[in-house]
């Protein structure tokens, strides 16, 4: 897999390759070195130096290629825009401006741009399959799964011999949570391309997903025999007996990943898998010892980064902070563009308060690498460990505007618009309320999923909603946005007005899912019986001190709602899971339209006579809408909303309540 730390070119575009034409080699050696200045930052120097060599064959399109490439490798993806469109103005029948072109819009969620130019592609590429490629892949990037699949079966068909599309088809199906129908695609596409090592570890990974232990540990075994000198194989393999969380073998995970580090002896993630295997384990003091006997196999190589980052972790886990300290600003001497140190070291500082240090670090990081994500998310982070709200904010704008896909930033930035309003909106002030959660992406469908408010639902499902609007651009703040209720609490809630939220008599912190490895907080209202989402972990910050911000958020998200349902501008949307019975349905509209005049959404699964996407009056103020299928179901396994149906339920929704008004 190589470093994951380190700044490399491996995000080129690699499908529909133009015909490279034959360079001089003073060309072709200047190229060479935009292509080595590139990778080591130094982005201005690259960009002089292969302008150059566009100066001496201004007809050759292969530099106006590589100037464009400069620009997506490093993530710049407006300026690769500009590039993208000035080669094909230069070149129109040349492939790369318009793959580079739509890969670059599609980094800037910018879908529509990405489609015309993939239109445009098919149109001048007939013959060639990345447009197609390209086609499917907008279509998942807006959630429309189905017309994905249909378009990777298309790739499929017409070019059979390319094992890429067979990839892409099995993984859609995958994340769609057709595991069975991925599975099959993978069965018959390693009927024609048997020595495919990917198509091994894509089996393995369904069967993961599927909850099956056993078979994916046989599908793991089964890889490794056939491709013994594979070594990302071979890791995969390792980690396999501790991959599920339960039932977890220690030592036979350990047993392989020392067989990995005695055959593979130059494989950095080999070490830095085992290490953290070690650190899992509660045995530090092995893995201390592993981790230093592994940076000095590797020290005459780069490639001990990411294992000296594992250690310096290791370090301040035993409580020596100064030694991490120094070991990390060592390595950023040595490996001036190993960005997952910087990372290490701030967050580190950060952790000990020495925050005025870990910017600093940061700074560096942002002026080094500029348009890449994990520095910039670091530097928002600090600005919210030390309380400063509104730079935070601030923060996490910069980082959604150069990194719109990340979506620790989206999430990131949601929580950070929540802090500043709860901030800045004073008990009672309606105004204050009514702005708060206005701020959203631009988009009819954004524009859209803004007129909903979620009231959440029982179980896990409870959030299906917030992450559709999330998948939209919408992040609207609302109380129930991100929890889980049963239906009759959320009547009871209603009707009492959600009394005492937020108070400490009926607030308190749970880690529900600590038994399977997750440490996020949950916070919990005793009363309603209300569980919401913190997105906090157990080691990001005291339980006291979350507690605190988290009473007071409780109160604040209360007089919101309060103030949203009174106000009666939007539509709120509840998912049970389960059709409701009849009493259930009338008191929940009751409740809703005791505070105005309330409409309210109910979602569940189709039934015979309603099409998956309908919408109908259930009574005044009471609609439900059909969907093909809800997530957190029983034998679920993967977590996929259904996001183009959940956007024609809300688009319909929307049209019967203007009909109804007018």
């Amino acid at each position: 897999m190589g470093n994951e730390s380190m700044i490399t070119q491996a995000d080129t575009v690699s499908a529909g390759i133009d015909p490279a034409p034959v360079l001089d080699p003073v060309v072709e050696e200047l190229i060479r070195v935009s292509e080595a200045l590139n990778a080591d930052c130094q982005f201005e120097a690259a960009d002089r130096t292969v302008t150059e060599a566009m100066r001496s064959r201004p007809d050759d399109a292969r530099t106006a290629e590589q100037y464009t490439l400069l620009a997506l490798q490093r993530g710049d993806w407006r300026e690769a825009v500009r590039r993208a469109e000035a080669l094909r103005g230069a070149f129109p029948d040349y492939q790369a401006g318009y793959r580079c072109g739509i890969e670059a819009e599609t980094e800037l969620l910018r879908v529509g741009k990405a489609l015309e130019l993939q239109a445009e592609s098919a149109r001048r590429f007939p013959d060639e399959s990345w447009p197609l490629m390209h086609a499917a892949n907008l279509a998942e990037l807006s959630q429309n799964f189905e017309l994905a699949e249909r378009r990777r079966a298309l790739v499929c068909s017409r070019f059979p011999c390319e094992s890429a599309g067979w990839h892409a088809w099995a993984a859609t199906r995958m994340r769609a949570g057709r595991l069975e129908g991925a599975e099959q695609v993978v069965t018959d596409a390693l009927q024609r391309f048997p020595d495919d090592p990917e198509l091994y570890g894509l089996r393995a990974t369904i069967a993961a997903r599927s909850g099956q232990r056993e078979k994916t540990e046989e599908c793991w075994r089964v890889a490794a025999e056939r491709f013994p000198n594979d070594p990302e194989i071979a890791q995969r393999n390792a980690e396999a007996p501790v991959e599920f969380p339960i039932g977890k073998r220690w030592d036979e995970a350990r047993s392989r990943y020392e067989e990995l580090n005695r055959k593979f002896p130059e494989f950095a993630l080999g070490y830095v898998r085992h290490v953290q295997l070690l650190v899992r384990a509660a045995d530090i003091d092995g893995a201390e010892e592993l981790a230093r006997a592994a940076r000095n196999r590797l020290r005459d190589s780069i490639e001990h980064a990411d294992v000296t980052v594992e250690l310096a972790r290791i370090l301040e886990r035993k409580g020596n902070v100064e030694g991490a300290v120094t070991l990390l600003k060592m390595l950023l001497n040595e490996v001036p563009n190993a960005i997952g140190a910087y990372g290490a070291l701030s967050t580190l500082l950060s952790r000990q308060s020495r925050y005025e240090e870990a910017e600093e670090v940061c700074k560096r990081a942002i002026a080094r690498f500029k348009f890449r994500a994990p520095p910039l998310i670091d530097y928002a982070k600090i600005a919210t460990a030390k309380g400063d709200l509104d730079e935070a904010l601030t923060r996490w704008k910069r980082a959604f505007y150069f990194a719109s896909k990340e979506p620790t930033i989206a999430r990131e930035l949601f929580i950070s618009r929540l802090a500043v309003a709860e901030k800045q909106s004073p008990i009672g002030d309606g105004d204050a309320l009514l702005a708060v959660g206005s701020e959203r992406s631009s988009g009819p469908v954004t524009s859209l999923m803004m007129n909903f408010e979620s009231l959440g639902g029982p179980g896990g499902g409870g959030c299906e909603f917030g992450f559709v609007q999330r998948n939209f651009g919408a992040e609207p703040i609302g109380l129930l946005r991100w929890a889980s209720l049963s239906t009759e609490n959320l009547i009871k809630a209603l009707q009492e007005r959600f009394e005492g939220l937020g108070t400490r008599e009926q607030t308190e912190l749970r880690l529900p899912g600590l038994e399977n490895g997750a440490t996020e907080y949950v916070v919990f209202d005793t009363r309603f019986k209300i569980a919401m989402h913190t997105f906090v972990s157990r080691d990001a910050m005291a339980a006291e001190k979350l507690l605190d911000q988290w009473c007071g958020r409780l109160a604040f998200l209360r007089r919101k709602l309060i103030s949203d349902l009174e106000l009666g501008t939007k539509m709120f949307l509840y998912r049970p899971g389960v059709i409701l019975n009849e009493s259930q349905i009338t008191r929940l509209g009751a409740a809703v339209r005791s505070y105005g005049d309330n409409n309210v959404l109910l979602i569940q699964t189709q039934e015979a006579g309603s099409a998956n996407g309908t919408v109908k009056w259930l009574s005044p103020g009471m609609m439900v809408g059909y969907l093909d299928r809800l997530n957190w179901e029983p034998g679920r396994a993967s977590y996929q909303p259904s996001y183009a149906h959940w956007a024609r339920i809300c688009a319909n929704a929307l049209a019967l309540c203007t009909e109804a008004k007018e």
